[in-house]
């Protein structure tokens, strides 16, 4: 820590907070204080609300225009006419992102969604004096003019920040970027933000839910025949419309806070991906049964072995392998002194390193830095340009 600096006066006076441009990957953002960094030099905007974290007053929210919002929904049960008058609110909220993004020193904090892209694409055109951090996990090229399209809105932005480093690398060979372009903000448990509840009892089932990317086809396959229950909530038609479920798997479709509590109240968890992706899945649902201080068993090759710690703070399985699902399965239930240990543990890593405030003060950071510095290089470009530079 550097010494006080004499003030003329004789009295000690603090030295001015650094702007930490040492710290070049948001995994070392965690051991910064806020306090510790400056504050950005200009706003920082969001297509999001803040309104539910610490941060409020310094994220800006742009929002869609009331009278085009009132009219996407007034439209919305005609398809031809609501996809229209969606479209025309999209670029108007992209346009209104545009104008903020003028400004000097500006930082937008933005989710994928087609607003956000449509800002992205627009930004490409224009060009902006302002830096765009672009958080986009959920986006996947589905075919040659949506890959350019990806491609040219993900270069506009500034830092394209994924929820795990295999993900950075699977879109930079996928839409040929710099690696230096993707940085990992580690995500959340959307059920921190929640108030406690008062617990129920512990049941004896194991439960799964979710949409993105579930591959529960491998899930099915792997409790057929076993004497243990199995809750699967998902409103994904592809499952709910019947077929070969096993008789101990019950299908539902939880809304919350329903879903939340069958989760904690579950003996065990099981989050089972899809093979062969290109952008991450699930992290959230793996993180709030961590959350809840539920065993959890998570089939992925993809960002869960980033926050699992296999057979310390949960269990990580190769997707798609229904006979080493089955056998982590077995494993957990029928160990329950493994189970409370593999909960406890899971509990305590969400939360020291991934709730909801933490999550967004990562976001604030990493908004501080590129509003002030300018660029946000990862220790890659860093170590090529100064070699003899290591993080602390």
């Amino acid at each position: 820590m550097s010494p006080p600096i004499p003030a003329q006066d004789g009295r000690a006076q603090r030295p001015a907070p650094p702007t930490h441009s040492s710290w070049h990957e948001a995994r070392f953002l965690d051991a910064l204080e806020l306090e510790g960094l400056l504050p950005p030099s200009g706003p920082l905007y969001s297509a999001e609300s803040w309104e539910d974290t610490p941060f409020s007053s310094l994220v800006e929210h742009v929002r869609r225009g009331r009278i085009a919002a009132a009219i996407a929904r007034r439209v919305g049960q005609w398809p031809l006419a609501g996809a229209l008058a969606r479209a025309l609110c999209d670029l108007g909220l992209a346009g209104r992102l545009l104008v903020r993004s003028r400004k000097p020193a500006s930082v937008a904090l933005v989710l994928q969604e087609r607003a956000v892209l449509w800002f992205a694409l627009l930004r490409s055109l224009f060009g902006t004096r302002g830096k765009i951090v672009l958080f986009a996990y959920y986006l996947h090229p589905s075919s040659g003019i949506r890959k350019k399209l990806l491609r040219r809105a993900f270069r506009s932005a500034d830092v394209c920040a994924m929820l795990s480093r295999e993900m950075g690398e699977r879109y930079s060979r996928e839409l040929e970027l710099p690696a230096e372009h993707f940085v990992m903000i580690p995500y959340k448990s959307n059920h921190s933000l929640l108030p406690s509840e008062a617990p129920l009892f512990l049941g004896d089932y194991v439960f799964s839910g979710g949409n993105s990317e579930r591959d529960y086809r491998t899930l099915f396959q792997a409790v057929e025949g076993l004497e243990i229950p199995v809750l699967v909530s998902t409103t994904d038609p592809a499952w709910t419309r019947g077929g070969q479920i096993p008789r101990n798997v019950v299908l539902i479709q939880a809304q919350e806070p329903h879903y939340r509590r069958l989760m904690a109240a579950a003996r065990l968890v099981v989050v089972p991906l899809t093979a062969n992706r290109l952008r991450g899945a699930g992290e959230a649902s793996f993180l709030n049964a961590m959350w809840h201080g539920r065993p959890v068993i998570c089939a992925d090759d993809v960002s869960a072995p980033e926050y699992i710690e296999n057979g310390v703070d949960g269990i990580v399985v190769p997707p798609a392998d229904p006979s080493v699902l089955r056998d982590a399965i077995l494993m957990v239930w029928g160990d329950r002194e493994k189970a409370e240990a593999l909960g406890r543990a899971g509990r305590a890593k969400v939360e020291s390193g991934h709730t909801h405030d933490l999550y967004c003060e990562r976001m604030v950071k990493l908004g501080c830095i590129l509003s002030r510095e300018g660029e946000f290089r990862c220790p890659r470009a860093r170590a090529e340009a100064e070699p003899e530079h290591r993080p602390r």
